[in-house]
């Protein structure tokens, strides 16, 4: 995860959309894990 957060990093520039893509996944499994530990 981590690697891929800085290859993403470092093509910024060449890659927005890929950047913002990942953001969004990352952000969807962060809600999705909430969701886990309230309902247990």
């Amino acid at each position: 995860m981590l690697k891929i957060l800085a290859i993403t990093r470092k093509n910024k520039y060449y890659n927005r959309s890929k950047l913002s893509e990942v953001t969004r996944i990352l952000m969807a499994l962060n809600r999705f894990r909430v969701m886990l530990k309230l309902s247990f």
